[in-house]
């Protein structure tokens, strides 16, 4: 029963956040300088995030909150970061106030 709950929430995670990115957004793995990414918006990547890439210059890393943080509202909130002339910044925010 446990990981059937978790795989679901594992989908509704992957989902809310390719719904929040929008078209042509892509799931891949960390990058290797995830941490460093990250500390570009002032935060820690904790291992949990739900990173989506959309060509070779960007990316974003995207965080699932659920019906855990907001009852009754799947919730995600992302970082996009961009790279320009060989060096990645960030490039805003995005938050999904209740997804479907």
């Amino acid at each position: 029963m446990l990981a059937v709950g978790c795989t679901s929430c594992a989908g509704n995670a992957a989902r809310s956040c390719q719904v929040l990115a929008g078209p042509g957004w892509d799931r891949t793995a960390a990058p290797a300088d995830a941490t460093a990414l990250m500390a570009l918006d002032g935060l820690q990547e904790d291992g949990k995030l739900i990173w989506l890439q959309k060509g070779e210059d960007q990316l974003m890393a995207c965080r699932y909150g659920g019906p855990l943080v907001s009852p009754g509202c799947q919730t995600s909130h992302a970082y996009a970061f961009k790279r320009s002339n060989g060096a990645w910044h960030a490039n805003g925010e995005l938050l999904d106030t209740c997804g479907d």
